[in-house]
């Protein structure tokens, strides 16, 4: 079985969210998305104990009722790869963008080169390079 998913086919990411995707997606969306909102953090704990699953398998069971309505899979499946693909690469592109500015910072760029300096350092004392 190949692991790797074809994003941009409309039935290989419907499939992959039936399954397995499902608690992909939801990890991704309550750990990294809502975990930076006070109103989620706020929520009692059983809630976020109770939440993630319940929306899992909603999840698991919209994309699975989905690959049962053929008119659906017709209409959006030729636009489908489009919008990943602009989709994917607008994220990827804020990503770098963020990250270059983070490490455009003067603290980051001198830890940096300060965390090089100690890795070379230790890396003579332990006799890994000449000295």
């Amino acid at each position: 079985m190949n692991p790797v998913i074809d994003f941009t086919n409309l039935v290989a990411v419907l499939v992959w969210l039936a399954g397995l995707g499902a608690i992909v997606a939801t990890n991704w969306l309550f750990g990294k998305l809502l975990a930076g909102f006070a109103w989620w953090n706020n929520l009692p704990k059983w809630v976020k104990y109770i939440v993630p699953p319940v929306f899992a398998v909603g999840i698991a069971f919209g994309s699975q009722y989905m690959l049962t309505q053929p008119d659906f899979l017709t209409t959006v499946s030729p636009y489908f790869a489009t919008i990943v693909t602009i989709l994917l690469g607008y994220f990827g592109s804020q990503s770098a963008h963020l990250r270059t500015k983070e490490l455009a910072k003067p603290g980051v760029v001198i830890n940096a080169v300060q965390s090089a300096d100690k890795l070379q350092r230790s890396a003579v004392k332990h006799g890994f390079v000449p000295k």
